[in-house]
């Protein structure tokens, strides 16, 4: 890691968010429907979260460091239409997405196509590439759905799995923005 600071102002992180709302609208993505973020912690990936929530959609985030199978097993069964992926990890699930048929999209600093998406083969799944012109095609308006209110899904979160497969739990707008207040009262923010 560089080190790098990225700062937005409250203005320039909603255009961002929207952005990204648009596009997963234009991508078919609705109230509930659950998209995958395979990224390590990245302003791209705090942007996607909040995008996913302004749709109404839901977050599965997921564990870079998870075993192949693992990842199959969640994304199967959380029913993920598309997931945003982290550069430098897309070799690393290419296969499972495509064999689930998720729509793919790229986020990472080389911005670049992974070469193994150049080599001949059926590819059964939608990637863009270049997340940072892609978003810009897209309007900083967003309209939001009225039927999106505190008590649709925000995110499933996978546990261990230490005695079997993980288990999905699922969190509403309304777990997040209680638990968020809580530790805003106890940090004294």
């Amino acid at each position: 890691d560089s080190g790098e600071k990225s700062r937005l102002t409250y203005s320039e992180f909603a255009g961002k968010v929207y952005q990204i709302t648009n596009l997963l609208r234009s991508k078919g993505i609705g109230i509930e429907d659950r998209i995958a973020t395979i990224s390590h912690n990245h302003i791209n990936t705090v942007i996607q979260y909040y995008a996913a929530w302004s749709l109404g959609a839901t977050v599965v985030p997921i564990n870079v460091n998870e075993e192949p199978e693992r990842i199959k097993y969640i994304l199967q069964s959380s029913k993920t239409k598309l997931a945003f992926i982290q550069e430098e990890y897309y070799h690393c699930v290419e296969k499972i997405v495509n064999e689930l048929s998720i729509k793919v999209i790229i986020h990472g600093v080389n911005q670049t196509p992974p070469a193994s998406k150049k080599g001949p083969g059926p590819v059964t799944t939608e990637v863009l590439d270049v997340f940072e012109i892609e978003i810009e095609k897209h309007s900083k308006i967003f309209e939001p759905d009225e039927k999106v209110d505190q008590e649709t899904e925000a995110l499933i979160v996978y546990t261990s799995g230490t005695t079997g497969m993980p288990k999905g739990v699922v969190l509403t707008q309304y777990n997040l923005m209680v638990d968020a207040d809580g530790i805003s009262k106890w940090h004294k923010i």
